[in-house]
């Protein structure tokens, strides 16, 4: 059976055939969810449709899980019982599409990402694959992927709000030669991008213009172009390839108190802590490398105020300054625990770049100075690519 136009409407019956069916790119299959289909194959052709209108609760999808045109439209949920592979538009008009709170499943979209009804994204992906791909309605995603390895454009209409959970992952990513611009449907007209806390959203190498993500977290664009220059965009930065991030955190190094930048995952956000006297506190120090060549020559200082803290002398740890370095996208909990080696406070000029790249606290416990050059220091800090590199050490509150 072949539906070469038009559309066969199964309307909760089921639908038994001795053969194959096909749908072509003319055709739409339409079924509630429930049906059960029999045949030796069934196969989408490129172009086809199918059509899920149910009122019920469905777990998994009748046609299977690859599709090329997908719809849903009507007051029902369906929930994957497997990843989606959806090699053109997938549109959400109606109804809730449910990843599963156990399997978390993948979406995959080739076309256009559609919705004005509910995707329940829980832990789960939804990763854009195709080209010249446009997201529509306003959504709320968990893991968000747009990565590029040939120049594309992906646009998002405006006026509409994309929003990446709490604990979720944003990736815009394009390569040196092949950026990824993102775009609004509409011109001058902003499209909006929410990044909740204990998100780390990366954007690499892309082109923005008209986006509006001052409801949620800044977001750094490294090796990318506010378009037109310094014009079109809020909150996002953009150019940023070394982030030096200082925080405070409780003795035990279980709780952090306090990050500058704000760092959703610490204390909510909170860039303050308040400290009272005689406690003690470990402060974290750290530089994340996002470029994938090395950063030579870095320096960094720490000066802590000796009228407030006094340093405690020997507790001066960190983390590795070659390939064991936490990654670039490591969460500041990682970084703490990765910061355990200790480092004599009086500077030791014999030792190597690999082991360390010069602590100089020779002057005062409260001026710390990582890399650099000059007398009692080593001649330079090297960060490998997308790696980072932290100190951290105590203090007790005078």
């Amino acid at each position: 059976m072949i539906i070469t136009q038009g559309t066969l409407d199964l309307n909760s019956f089921d639908l038994t055939l001795p053969d194959e069916l096909t749908v072509d790119a003319n055709g739409t299959l339409q079924l509630q969810g429930g049906e059960i289909i029999t045949t030796t194959t069934t196969t989408l052709n490129a172009g086809s449709t199918v059509l899920y209108d149910g009122a019920g609760a469905y777990t998994g999808l009748t046609v299977g899980n690859t599709y090329s045109n997908l719809i849903f439209n009507g007051s029902g949920s369906w929930t994957l019982d497997n990843a989606l592979d959806v090699n053109a538009d997938l549109i959400l008009t109606n109804g809730t599409l449910d990843v599963d709170n156990v399997g978390n499943y993948q979406i995959n979209v080739a076309g256009d990402w559609g919705n004005n009804a509910t995707l329940t994204a829980r832990n789960g992906a939804v990763v854009l694959d195709g080209t010249a791909q446009a997201v529509n309605g306003s959504t709320t995603f968990y893991n968000l992927t747009k990565s590029v390895t040939a120049a594309d454009t992906l646009t998002f209409e405006a006026g509409q709000t994309q929003t990446i959970a709490s604990g979720g992952t944003l990736n815009f990513s394009g390569t040196p030669s092949n950026v990824l611009q993102l775009r609004s449907d509409t011109p001058s007209s902003e499209w909006f991008l929410t990044v909740n806390a204990g998100v780390a959203p990366i954007a690499n190498y892309v082109d923005v213009r008209d986006s509006n993500a001052a409801s949620g977290q800044t977001v750094n664009a490294y090796y990318s172009t506010d378009a037109p220059p310094g014009g079109s965009n809020t909150n996002w930065v953009f150019g940023q390839q070394l982030q030096l991030v200082k925080q405070v955190w409780d003795a035990s190094g279980s709780s952090c108190l306090a990050s500058i930048p704000a760092d959703g995952a610490c204390n909510g956000g909170t860039t303050l802590a308040n400290v009272p006297t005689s406690s003690t506190v470990q402060f974290l120090v750290f530089v994340r490398n996002v470029m994938a060549v090395a950063a030579g020559n870095v320096r960094f200082q720490d000066l802590l105020d000796d009228a407030a803290f006094t340093y405690q002398a020997g507790t001066l740890k960190r983390t590795p300054a070659d390939a064991g370095a936490p990654s670039d996208s490591a969460a500041a909990s990682a970084i703490f625990a990765a910061a355990s080696t200790a480092q004599t406070d009086a500077f030791d000029g014999d030792i190597g770049i690999d082991e360390f790249a010069g602590v100089d606290t020779t002057v005062s416990p409260d001026n710390l100075l990582v890399g650099g050059g000059g007398a009692g220091q080593n001649d330079t800090l090297t960060i490998p690519a997308h790696k980072t590199f932290a100190i951290r050490f105590e203090a007790v509150k005078n």
